[in-house]
């Protein structure tokens, strides 16, 4: 799973940059990065700033950043410099800081969010945020995956892998237990929406009128999910405390670039994951054992299952998606065949996002 941090890093190359006198090219873990000439040395100390953080423009080490335009706040993404890809951003490391240490706090870096939320009717709108309650008794752990670039060296060359489909939309977790439903997102559970508040008394700001009314739970992209795509529930009922992990997806999810072939206010749920009783099931189980695919309407995308290749990987990250219409990807997602577990990062289960999707 993952763990978000901006480490400080020792540049071990320079290499000479093919297309500009004034630029050189240096590697981080399995990054590349765009730099000025002579602006660093082998051994320097660096702090990297992978794709898809967000940096604060008023402080001094990114105020270069600033195009004038109010923002507060710039994602960095990866670009091309003369015909280079660069991906991320590597700063002079703060004062006193070591090869290995995080200061993302410190430099006030933030991961990126992407806003949530299409334009048009027929649904939910805006970031869809539902209202928060205690989910089940047991453990569901939050799910995240790292940068495969950044965590390769976790595969073995030629390891049996399986690559699917990154999906963009929003996280989501459903199980059924202890005699109900409980619907999630990726950090919290979601009361049902129509579920009544109580009376509440509120003034009209424009005629002073004092209002009272029954107010009710508002809906959420995550029960809109469940009740379009009734197998959710059937499956979970049928495998109490089986937690069933994956995307939410539609036009209001992330926008209308991103709709897999949903109309306004339609949304699909495709599993990656499922978590038995505490333990991962093996990751092909979700394709082929009949024990979890019978009732199971939607899950990822497979595309590939072999050994590991790199260029496999980032060749399939930049192809158009595999759902209709839907052009670019946003990535693949790569696990080991068996599920297995990293001493350090925990669960082995990496992304590799297109660069087409970062330069959007």
């Amino acid at each position: 799973m993952s763990k978000h941090e901006v480490k400080v890093v020792k540049v071990e190359n320079i290499r000479v940059h093919p297309n500009a006198d004034s630029l050189e090219i240096t590697d981080v873990w399995g990054y590349q990065c765009v730099v000025g000439k002579g602006k660093h040395k082998v051994g320097d100390l660096l702090a990297f700033i992978e794709p898809d953080y967000t940096v604060p423009l008023n402080r001094a080490e990114f105020a270069f950043l600033d195009k004038g335009k109010g923002k507060l706040r710039e994602r960095i993404t990866m670009r091309k410099f003369r015909g280079e890809p660069s991906y991320g951003l590597l700063i002079q490391a703060p004062a006193g800081s070591q090869e290995g240490d995080d200061v993302m706090s410190l430099l006030d870096v933030e991961r990126y969010e992407p806003p949530m939320g299409g334009s048009g009717k027929g649904g939910p709108t805006g970031f869809m945020s539902g209202l928060c309650e205690t989910g089940p008794e047991f453990p569901v752990p939050v799910y995240d995956l790292e940068a495969f670039k950044k965590y390769h060296k976790l595969f073995e060359e030629g390891e049996e892998v399986i690559l699917t489909e990154k999906v963009h939309g929003t996280n989501g977790r459903f199980v059924f237990a202890e005699g109900k439903m409980f619907c999630g997102s990726r950090t919290t559970w979601k009361k049902a929406p129509g579920v009544s508040l109580g009376v509440k008394t509120y003034k009209n700001e424009e005629t002073g009128e004092e209002i009272t009314r029954e107010m009710f739970t508002p809906d959420s992209a995550w029960w809109a999910a469940l009740k379009q795509n009734p197998w959710i529930e059937a499956w979970c009922r049928a495998h109490e405390g089986v937690v069933l992990y994956g995307e939410v997806y539609g036009p209001n999810v992330q926008g209308a670039q991103f709709h897999y072939g949903k109309n306004q206010g339609e949304y699909g749920f495709a599993v990656f994951d499922i978590l038995d009783h505490g333990r991962w099931v093996d990751n092909t189980r979700l394709f082929d054992d009949p024990a979890y695919t019978d009732g199971l309407v939607e899950t990822v995308k497979l595309l590939y299952r072999g050994p590991l290749d790199k260029t496999i990987v980032f060749s399939l990250s930049e192809l158009d998606s595999i759902y209709p219409n839907q052009l670019v990807r946003e990535g693949v997602v790569i696990k080991p065949v068996q599920e297995r577990r990293d001493m350090r990062l925990g669960r082995i289960a990496l992304k590799n996002v297109s660069d087409r999707y970062l330069s959007m």
